[in-house]
C-alpha cells in the first residue's frame, strides 16, 4: 500500500469531503472511485475527443501567424502529402513525435 499526499484548498477540501459523504464513501474512496471512473472514461475517448477535451486551442498570437502563413502560401491544410497519422498512445507517449 503507499500513501501520497496532496495539496487542496479549504474549498476544495469541503467540496470533496460533502461529495464523498454524499455518497456514504471516505474521503480517500472517493478520491480513488473518482479517479478510476475518469481514467474509464477518457479510455473511450478516441483521438478526436482526447485532444478536444485536453489540448488547449492556439492563442491569439499563434493563430495569427498560422493564418499569415497560410495567406503566403507558406502552409497548405489540403496538401497532407507529408503528413502522418497519430493515434492516441503517441500522444501519451514521452516520446518526440
Amino acid at each position: 500500500m503507499l500513501k501520497k499526499i496532496i495539496t487542496l484548498t479549504k474549498e476544495e477540501w469541503d467540496q470533496i469531503k460533502d461529495a464523498a459523504e454524499e455518497r456514504g464513501l471516505s474521503f480517500g474512496n472517493f478520491l480513488k472511485e473518482s479517479v478510476f471512473i475518469r481514467m474509464r472514461e477518457d479510455k473511450k475517448l478516441d483521438l478526436a475527443g482526447y485532444l478536444n477535451k485536453y489540448a488547449p486551442f492556439v492563442d491569439e498570437q499563434e493563430q495569427a501567424e498560422y493564418d499569415e502563413m497560410i495567406a503566403n502560401g507558406e502552409l497548405d491544410l489540403d496538401d497532407m502529402s507529408d503528413a502522418s497519422e497519430l493515434t492516441l498512445a503517441d500522444l501519451e507517449s514521452d516520446d518526440e513525435i
